[in-house]
């Protein structure tokens, strides 16, 4: 190094354009090298020429172990040449904490070619290659173009910026523009809780958030899916939140708002138990196996429709059951409990009106032609257990509607059977009625032709 001091009287030093190293002029260029410290053979080397004065190069500049090297500048203005070039930043504060930076050109012994930004710390007197602290930033060598672009807003009155990442044109705080996916990868790699990585990405087909460790995808909205279609909704108390399915305010935690049905598919993966729970003119679960409904609400139904108590009881019309199954419809009602054989239902006389006597003539005979069968029901009419379809033993529509002019030809109502048998009981109390008012009159008057037999004898035996 040359080291100079007070070089010239006053005012700033010139050096002419299209000069490289003329003596004298060549003193003035190598300050430069104390400002753009350069790596290689001059790490570790100290300044040899000071200039206390400000100093104008009119021209191209050329600094380094390799300057020289070429005579053809370009369009450059200033080179700094050599196998590993260091540009160091000094903090001399005299009072605080100091932090030194230093910007870096490739890395020496090393394919990892790049342009580096070292935080060096308070570290102004250490020239060495890993002297620094931390590298925040750098740019790979063969990075494409546009890898990062900071735009201004070109609104009026908006004075802030945009990031492009592989765009030269940002058109939001945060552009990525990529040819395959464009994704963001979250990865946690500290020693203390287990290492993970998260994905977040737009294809041509969906938008996802991807589990990379785990190998799953657990959220994804499908391109061109509708407005609205997932909303989770502030209830401005800073603590409560509802989610919207299709619509943009939810009035509940969980609204979904369909076009014709509001529908939930539960789908039980690998099994043929799939439930779908769907919402019309009616609220229904399904069974998409078989496509039955074994429940059903249609619209309009009364208030206490359905209920079950936490002791289990179940009421139909009815919200606090008094028994294990409580059916009730205004004023009336039917209970059961388990165990049971018969309902007990409401029968009051205050209930009831155009109250009529039931006769049917000659009961009991008509009764003794209605049949009682075994049967088994048509596999194509029947739903349950094969067991419970054979072996039965019952009455026919037919038979009962046809003799006894109850019911149908289709069906048996259950109290229709109860009150023949109750009518036949009556028809027979009424029989034995009469037989016992025959048999006491035929017991009296046997009883009167002795008492005369025995008048008659009594006058036959007197002398």
């Amino acid at each position: 190094m040359i080291h100079a001091t007070n070089v010239s009287e006053s005012g700033p030093v010139n050096w002419k354009a299209g000069h490289r190293q003329p003596a004298p002029w060549c003193a003035w260029a190598m300050p430069l090298a104390l400002l753009l410290v350069t790596a290689g053979a001059l790490e570790s080397a100290t300044a040899e020429q000071t200039i206390n004065e400000n100093l104008n190069v009119v021209g191209r500049t050329e600094i380094g172990d390799d300057a020289g090297s070429t005579a053809f500048f370009g369009t450059d203005t200033l080179r700094l040449s050599g196998e590993r070039v260091r540009l160091k930043f000094i903090d001399t504060s005299a009072s605080g904490t100091t932090s030194d930076w230093r910007i870096r050109i490739n890395t020496f012994g090393s394919n990892n070619n790049g342009f580096f930004i070292d935080d060096m710390g308070d570290n102004n007197n250490d020239g060495a290659e890993n002297a620094h602290l931390s590298t925040p930033f750098k740019i790979q060598a063969g990075a494409g173009s546009n890898s990062l672009v900071i735009s201004r807003i070109n609104k009026p009155g908006d004075t802030g910026s945009r990031i492009g990442l592989g765009t030269d044109a940002p058109t939001a705080a945060l552009h990525l523009v990529n040819g395959s996916v464009p994704s963001i990868r979250l990865e946690r790699n500290d020693a203390i809780d287990t290492p993970y990585i998260w994905a977040l990405g737009g294809a041509s087909e969906t938008f996802f958030l991807r589990d990379v460790t785990a190998g799953s995808q657990p959220f994804t909205v499908d391109a061109g899916a509708p407005d609205n279609s997932l909303v989770v909704a502030n209830l401005f108390d800073g603590f409560a939140f509802r989610i919207g399915l299709g619509i943009e305010t939810p009035l509940d935690d969980l609204h979904i708002a369909g076009g014709a049905q509001a529908n939930i598919l539960l789908d039980h993966a690998g099994s043929a138990h799939d439930w779908r729970i769907e919402a019309d003119n009616y609220f229904s679960i399904e069974n998409v196996d078989n496509a039955n409904a074994p429940f059903f609400i249609q619209s309009g139904a009364p208030d206490l429709a359905f209920g079950i108590e936490q002791d289990g009881d179940i009421g139909i019309g009815d919200l606090t059951p008094d028994a294990d199954l409580d059916i009730q419809r205004g004023s009336t009602f039917s209970r059961v409990n388990a165990g049971d054989t018969n309902f007990t239902t409401s029968s009051s006389r205050s209930l009831k009106e155009n109250i009529q006597p039931v006769q049917i003539l000659e009961l009991l005979a008509k009764m003794a032609n209605v049949p009682v069968n075994t049967y088994d029901w048509k596999p194509e009419h029947f739903s349950g257990d094969e067991a419970d379809r054979t072996d039965k033993l019952g009455l026919i529509a037919e038979d009962f509607h046809t003799i006894l002019g109850r019911g149908t030809d289709k069906e048996i109502k259950g109290q229709d059977v109860q009150m023949v048998l109750w009518m036949a009981v009556q028809e027979l109390h009424r029989e034995n009625q009469q037989l016992k008012a025959q048999l006491e009159q035929q017991v009296s008057d046997t009883q009167s032709r002795l008492e005369r037999l025995e008048r008659q004898l009594s006058a036959v035996d007197q002398p």
